[in-house]
């Protein structure tokens, strides 16, 4: 559409204002200025156009069309329509974003020692002998301690990896992908080990989710976790278990959960000689426990342990969530520990290994061999099934 100026007025505002960015109140040369006139029609990449008179001699017509030209040809170098958008190239930001992280504290809350075998053997001091009061001068018997002896297998965790040529080649100038993958198996070993600590072998139908023990990487391999030990039941894929009986289980049977049910749960622990250290429950029961105890004081105390870790604490005991148990209702848990007797015993500790070579690729795996022992579960308990 084309577009005219008035008089002499509006053609030297537009040329002094757009051109040279000249303000009205400057001094502008006469001899700018003639009373001569031609007419120039331009126009921009928006289909405007312009008739702008200029006068014979004035250079500001050069300047005009020159910075009207360099204009349009940036705007079609930048445009990402038509044939421009393959002259576009397209820079994928190296920073991946991990939506699957998940914190592990119980890895590394849980005391890991060396394990010396294939299986773990100890023995339990489960009664004392007593021969007490007797008569002056009576016959003396030697009264019997009882002992039992106690023995799990150590589990074999893996998890494999592969990089092809094309792959490696291919993305060489965006990540390294061998250490990528690397990184990722790690990592997900990590987190199967900390679910592992947790839930499994379980296959009860309340305290933990069903799908936590059934689907891969349970297995019969596998080892059970402190839930399946604290409850001391059969357990998924005919894993065995260490306990057949459970050991101060809290059960709430479908009701809210009370600060009265977490408080019995350590009482019976401490009774059995325990001295737990350690409270560990889903996101969402932690929440709820915030709650139990703001109605009886006004603010929730936190502590700090464990590598900066702060956290609430009931009875002087920190309570730390793990994203790794259910917050299904009636299958959310809370287990009262004594980390004095659960050991992560460790007959080899994450390592990286290459498999054989046999086309383009280069395979590997990283493999932990390990298994999770609570040596005395009276010493612990459980809360389960509530609201």
């Amino acid at each position: 559409m084309a577009q005219g100026f008035a008089g002499n007025t509006n053609y030297d505002d537009y040329v002094d204002r757009h051109v040279f960015g000249i303000r009205d109140e400057a001094v502008i040369s006469p001899g700018l200025r003639s009373k001569s006139w031609i007419t120039k029609r331009i126009g921009d990449n928006d289909g405007n156009e312009w008739e702008i008179p200029f006068a014979y001699g004035d250079k500001r017509i050069d300047f005009l069309e020159k910075a009207l030209n360099a204009d349009m040809t940036l705007n079609k170098a930048l445009s990402i329509s038509g044939v421009s958008a393959t002259l576009v190239p397209v820079y994928v930001d190296p920073a991946i974003i991990d939506t699957t992280r998940k914190e592990t504290p119980i890895v590394e809350l849980i005391p890991r020692v060396a394990a010396r075998g294939k299986s773990v053997d100890f023995n339990r001091l489960t009664a004392l002998g007593t021969t007490g009061f007797q008569a002056e001068d009576s016959s003396l018997s030697e009264s019997n301690d009882t002992y039992a002896r106690k023995s799990v297998n150590v589990a074999f965790l893996y998890q494999v990896g592969r990089v092809t040529g094309p792959v490696r080649a291919a993305s060489a100038e965006y990540i390294d992908a061998d250490n990528l993958e690397v990184l990722n198996k790690t990592k997900n070993l990590r987190y199967i080990e900390e679910q592992a600590i947790l839930l499994g072998g379980v296959t009860q139908s309340t305290g933990a989710a069903a799908d936590d023990s059934t689907s891969a990487p349970w297995n019969s391999a596998a080892y059970v976790g402190l839930l399946g030990q604290q409850e001391g039941t059969s357990t998924a894929a005919g894993i065995s278990n260490l306990w057949v009986t459970s050991s101060n289980v809290v059960d709430v049977a479908g009701g809210n959960l009370a600060l009265a049910h977490i408080r019995s749960a350590i009482q019976q622990a401490e009774s059995d000689g325990g001295r737990p250290n350690l409270i560990v429950t889903d996101l969402q029961t932690i929440t709820i426990i915030k709650g139990l105890m703001q109605e009886h004081q006004r603010m929730v105390n936190t502590t700090e342990f464990a590598w900066g870790i702060k956290t609430i604490e009931i009875d002087g005991i920190p309570v730390i969530p793990s994203k790794f148990l259910s917050v299904t209702t009636r299958k959310k848990d809370i287990l009262v520990l004594d980390t004095n007797v659960i050991e992560m015993r460790v007959l080899q500790d994450i390592v990286f290994e290459r498999l054989a070579k046999t086309n383009d690729s280069d395979k590997f795996y990283v493999k932990c061999y390990e298994v999770l022992v609570n040596k005395a579960p009276e010493f612990c308990a459980l809360v389960q099934d509530y609201l």
